[in-house]
């Protein structure tokens, strides 16, 4: 039931390996945004969309990151 939730879903979506970072699934949304293929993506990594100082902050406390549903601060990628 999830993956529906996360493929039929508007807004762009991917899922990662916390400890690889190795990307796992992403939506149409997330492929269309970034333009890849989904084996194409699957290829990548966290560390090909945003700058090491991000996925530092990224990898840190969620609370601390993510507030009142929204990111806490712009990330660059």
């Amino acid at each position: 039931m999830s993956e529906q939730l996360i493929i039929n879903n508007p807004q762009p979506i991917y899922v990662y390996d916390k400890e690889s970072l190795r990307f796992i699934t992403a939506n149409k949304a997330a492929l269309d945004l970034y333009g890849y293929s989904l084996d194409e993506f699957l290829q990548l990594d966290l560390t090909d969309l945003y700058t090491s100082e991000d996925i530092q902050y990224l990898l840190g406390s969620s609370q601390e990151i993510f507030k009142d549903g929204q990111f806490s601060k712009p990330f660059k990628q």
